[in-house]
């Protein structure tokens, strides 16, 4: 359908960053869909939540609030039981509330998400890893490091994380356990994962948020050293990012 069609165009320009265009096609694949199929249909979830994932690309969080419950209210009420699709919207919305600093529902979402993503692709799949990876940075976030830690441990553990050499949910994961050890006090141990996260992220788009936050701790961590050439490094790959 030309809806269709637009929303894939939409998500095809959104990845090179042109943000603007890609929101222009995802607001007409929902005006589309809307006229269609009517306002409660499972078309118009997931092109809200197309929408939804541009706001929240751009930081527009009031936005991408409306549209991420919104979307994922639609799919509840269209599958009470569950959808494959809806592991996914639970995923985007879970991404929202960290940024929103939501914690607790974030916390309920990303645990949802995961039990879907368990039942539809399995234990070995990167959505499962990746919404429990997000469970053990919340539980960073709220607190509760033991919890966190052996959550992110579990992740780490997983086959689907390890694969490389690029890999940016990997990469996510090495990090957040670099910075939660990092708020333990732990500096030594981090650094590795730090390393790690900062290598498997690579230069591109996907990683470029994790390469960052570990070229940041990692050069905060090198001028505590003394070690100021690493420092500056990494500073530099920071301030790029």
């Amino acid at each position: 359908t030309r809806a269709g069609q637009l929303a894939t165009l939409g998500s095809i320009i959104q990845i090179t960053g042109r943000m603007d265009v890609a929101e222009r096609l995802a607001r007409q694949a929902l005006q589309l869909n809307r006229a269609l199929y009517g306002p409660r249909h499972v078309r118009v979830a997931s092109a809200m939540d197309d929408l939804g994932g541009i706001m929240l690309d751009e930081e527009r969080l009031a936005g991408a609030d409306t549209l991420l419950h919104g979307a994922v209210a639609i799919m509840r009420e269209n599958y009470p039981d569950g959808h494959p699709e809806l592991a996914y919207m639970l995923r985007d919305l879970g991404y929202y509330l960290m940024d929103a600093h939501v914690l607790p529902e974030s916390d309920t979402v990303w645990r949802e998400s995961a039990v879907l993503f368990r039942r539809y692709q399995g234990t070995g799949s990167l959505g499962y890893a990746n919404s429990m990876m997000y469970v053990g940075r919340v539980a960073t976030l709220r607190g509760r490091y033991a919890e966190s830690e052996q959550t992110l441990r579990d992740v780490l553990g997983m086959a689907v994380i390890r694969r490389g050499p690029l890999n940016p949910v990997g990469a996510r994961a090495n990090v957040y356990m670099g910075l939660l050890l990092v708020l333990e006090g732990r500096s030594a141990d981090a650094e590795p994962y730090l390393l790690k996260g900062f290598t498997m992220s690579g230069n591109i788009r996907a990683g470029w948020k994790a390469r960052a936050v570990a070229a940041t701790e990692l050069a905060r961590l090198y001028e505590q050293q003394g070690r100021r050439d690493e420092a500056a490094k990494y500073r530099a790959v920071a301030v790029v990012h």
